[in-house]
């Protein structure tokens, strides 16, 4: 299937119906990508707990990769996030980058907490960052 784009006409602020000499060429049975389910907004764990986030998306030639911040996450690039045991390094603000065939999305994100343990009584604490 190929599309024509119409050209800019200078000054005009309108699109001529000439077609342009290019074209936007789409893979036959490509689908582009659908997140059809998001991480949880908010998650609170105690340190030393595992943890797990997935997104689920449909489209043709799909690839994940797992952020932390603007931080691609070294080989977190399956549809679930996973961590055995959560410290407060952890704590922060992940999201997932899917790509496909022809576009790409980012799921929302996922705001981790990571609540310290208590010792001799004491209170523990927290760490979390929020989005920006």
């Amino acid at each position: 299937m190929a599309f024509s784009l119409g050209r800019q006409i200078e000054g005009l602020g309108k699109t001529s119906s000439e077609p342009s000499t290019r074209s936007l060429r789409v893979p036959r049975g490509s689908q582009p990508v659908t997140t059809t389910t998001q991480p949880l907004a908010r998650a609170r764990l105690c340190a030393g707990s595992p943890a797990t986030a997935s997104v689920s998306a449909t489209g043709t030639d799909i690839s994940f990769q797992w952020f932390k911040g603007e931080n691609a996450l070294n080989g977190q690039t399956s549809a679930t996030l996973i961590a055995s045991n959560v410290q407060a390094s952890n704590a922060g603000s992940y999201n997932m980058e899917i790509t496909g065939a022809c576009n790409s999305e980012t799921s929302t994100a996922l705001v981790l907490t990571v609540y310290f343990l208590r010792i001799g009584g004491t209170p523990g604490g927290s760490a979390t960052v929020s989005p920006e």
